[in-house]
């Protein structure tokens, strides 16, 4: 187990008195030397002030004895490195990935060393730590031990203890060792800047949830959107049953909703440890989109570049993917091209989509494929992902390096793979019986030929189908290589009880005699009935009409009026019959 050793040599009466007053405040009180990934990138140190005034850390030193670090802070170019008294720093390397990936103190002090690493790295089997002022004096040492991957070395109550990470937070046994091997508190957030958008590509949002406390664990993560009246919009799943240790933030989600309307978002989260507050397991936002006047002129921005590494590069020989966000205007231009070079070489093909409707906005995602530099005859460095088309033009930097020979075959050429990939992009969770509605189905083509491929869909429940013919829908689809097409597929359930269905979208794919499935759950109800399937945490209260006792919520308030009004005119005419009766 660690010691914890405070000295300060003698330096002069005056700097006793003065400095050290304060300065012998400051104690090394947290290490984090065994995160679960990106070892550099995720330590940390946490230093805090016990004394009644604050310190300006600016300046002082950190190491391991080998190597040594001056501090500075993150605000007011770099001298930000105040702490307050009783407040908490700190210290990671100036790359670091600590604030994305643990629960921290909002008002921790952040403070940066002037290397890639904490001294030369902080040790997995342990080590010593050492902080000095900015004159060189002897402040505070910390002897840290082997700690279990994920948990930190905390000092509690004069012990150094292995626990629970706190970054920013008080050190606490309860937290840190006595708390049960089953129990947690996790929180869901929706992430928007604003409640209220000037158009519908304006709107987007993410999920976040974050450990409070807790050991690692399994979390499902859902969020619904529905208007205002009740019926749901937009089902998001961005975890099911996935493995979660600090932090888990969804994509992006751009759902492009119709303008001019208000729209509540509901989500919730479900954990497999035992969650001891469940209030914060659910959020709700109500958001609003404005309609805008049309814009005469087209515009291209590039807004996501996806499947890069944590560093924000890409190899060549790799697939990425490009989301672009369009708007076409007044123009009878229609085709939009893609690539990616540099000045002097052109590293991918011409990918090429066509956009039809004048004064419509499109959030397309085209997947490119990276020439594998088989030859070597690309050098590393930045590139420029170029767009062209509409009368417009846009670009994005984007960095370029590596190797991989697997990429190359012996005759120094490209190998290329077929490859589709299918995924169901939207579709209502709750439907109406003898009621048209919509599938839309993404495919994505990362191979260098056009592909054809039919889909269709159907609602089933045991062996019978539900919506007519099995292929009634049937479309056959074109889809050319480096792109990606969004296809819809129209539906209608027929003579079905209310209940959960299947919901199936089939796909043969040219030259081949196995169809591919993709499945998801529905519920179908009936058509008289106008209700809101969410409890007031935002719940989705389908466990409840599975069972075929579904209950109504929540009535739309003109159906609440036309009942009362018949409950009404009811009462008047028996109130009337009675007074006739006594008159005769």
């Amino acid at each position: 187990m660690g010691v914890k050793i405070k000295r300060l040599p003698l330096y002069s009466l005056l700097f006793f008195m003065v400095s050290y007053s304060s300065y012998a405040d400051l104690i090394i009180n947290e290490i984090m030397a065994n995160p679960i990934a990106d070892e550099s990138l995720n330590e940390w140190v946490e230093i805090y002030n016990n004394g009644s005034e604050e310190i300006d850390l600016y300046g002082f030193v950190i190491g391991d004895g080998v190597d040594n670090d001056t501090l500075s802070g993150g605000l007011y170019f770099g001298q930000g490195a105040t702490i307050p008294p009783k407040g908490y720093g700190m210290v990671t390397d100036k790359a670091t990935r600590v604030y994305n990936n643990f629960n921290y103190n909002q008002n921790v002090t952040k403070l940066y060393t002037d290397d890639e690493s904490i001294g030369i790295g902080l040790r997995n089997d342990g080590g010593v730590l050492y902080l000095y002022d900015s004159s060189g004096n002897f402040l505070d040492k910390a002897i840290y031990n082997k700690t279990d991957l994920g948990k930190s070395f905390s000092y509690i109550n004069g012990s150094w203890l292995q626990s629970n990470p706190t970054p920013g937070y008080r050190n606490s046994p309860t937290i840190g060792n006595n708390l049960t091997s089953d129990e947690c508190d996790w929180r869901i957030q929706i992430l928007i800047n604003k409640t209220n958008f000037e158009t519908e590509d304006e709107f987007e949002f993410r999920l976040r949830a974050t450990k409070l406390y807790g050991g690692t664990t399994n979390i499902s993560g859902r969020a619904y959107i529905s208007g205002l009246s009740g019926i749901l919009i937009r089902e998001y799943k961005p975890w099911t049953n996935e493995k979660a240790t600090y932090r888990r933030s969804s994509s992006k989600y751009s759902p492009r909703l119709e303008s001019g309307k208000a729209y509540i978002i509901n989500a919730s989260l479900h954990t497999l440890c035992k969650d001891k507050n469940i209030n914060n397991n659910f959020d709700k936002k109500i958001i609003t989109i404005n309609e805008k006047p049309k814009q005469n002129t087209s515009s291209i921005y590039v807004d996501e570049i996806y499947d890069l590494s944590e560093d924000n590069t890409a190899k060549f020989g790799q697939v990425i993917r490009v989301k672009l966000k369009i708007y076409k205007g007044d123009t009878n231009k229609r085709t939009v091209y893609l690539w990616i070079a540099n000045n002097h070489y052109k590293i991918t093909k011409q990918s090429k989509i066509s956009i039809h409707d004048k004064f419509m906005s499109s959030d397309i995602t085209i997947p490119l494929q990276i020439n594998p530099n088989c030859d070597l005859k690309y050098p590393e460095g930045k590139y420029k992902i170029k767009v062209e088309g509409l009368g417009t033009t846009s670009e994005k930097a984007i960095r370029i390096e590596g190797f991989d020979d697997n990429l190359c075959n012996l005759n120094g050429k490209e190998e290329v793979k077929n490859k589709l990939e299918y995924k169901i992009e939207s579709y209502p969770l709750v439907i109406e019986n003898n009621k048209e509605f919509k599938v839309d189905v993404r495919i994505d083509n990362l191979d260098n030929t056009d592909h054809t491929v039919n889909i269709w869909s159907y609602i089933y429940r045991g062996p019978r189908c539900y919506s007519g013919k099995r292929k009634l829908n049937l479309k056959k689809v074109i889809i050319r290589k480096r792109t990606s097409k969004i296809v819809t597929l129209k539906n209608k359930v027929y003579g079905a009880k209310e209940g959960n269905y299947n919901l199936v979208v089939k796909i043969l794919e040219e030259n081949k005699k196995t169809e591919k499935s993709i499945k998801d759950n529905i519920f179908v109800i009936n058509k008289s009935r106008n209700t809101i399937l969410f409890n007031k945490k935002g719940q989705i209260n389908c466990p409840k009409a599975l069972s075929g006792k579904a209950r109504i919520v929540y009535e739309a308030p003109e159906i609440k009026a036309k009942r009362l009004a018949i409950f009404l005119f009811t009462g008047l005419l028996l109130i009337y019959s009675i007074i006739l009766t006594i008159k005769r």
